[in-house]
């Protein structure tokens, strides 16, 4: 799914509510986002070593970073 695929997954939900599933997957559409590929992976990072500390592979991590200035979304795990 790319890249980003949790951030990609929800930014076609919101799209999904405004176009068409075929103007969203086949073309006709600029969509800039918010998603920082440095704080991207730093939260990767902080996901994947806090579960590797727990040791439990049962276990899962979510996170999602706001820039609290704009509100944007910055990092989505």
């Amino acid at each position: 799914m790319g890249t980003y695929p949790y951030f990609t997954d929800y930014i076609k939900q919101l799209l999904l509510k405004d176009f068409s599933s075929d103007t969203i997957l086949q073309g006709g559409l600029k969509v800039y986002t918010t998603i920082s590929p440095t704080y991207q992976a730093a939260a990767e990072d902080a996901c994947n070593t806090v579960l590797d500390n727990i040791g439990n592979d049962q276990l899962g991590a979510a996170l999602v970073s706001i820039d609290p200035d704009t509100g944007y979304i910055v990092a989505m795990i």
